[in-house]
């Protein structure tokens, strides 16, 4: 089953390896969802340059590997 919200889906998938697609030009980042904290998603062990913070707001859709 899943929340029913992003937030809390996301929040329960911490840990788990996600490309999140955002509403931006940047098309996508890929990383551990590693905490959900209010309107953001960090991503840790992210494929660039280190942490991403990205709003919640901005995800179009999350494609998370089992």
């Amino acid at each position: 089953m899943f929340a029913s919200t992003l937030r809390e889906e996301l929040a329960r998938r911490q840990g788990q390896l996600a490309r999140i697609y955002t509403d931006d030009d940047l098309g996508s980042t890929a990383g551990v969802i590693g905490v959900v904290r209010g309107d953001i998603v960090i991503l840790v062990d992210s494929i660039g340059y280190g942490p991403d913070n990205i709003p919640i707001d901005s995800i179009q859709y999350v494609i998370v590997s089992p």
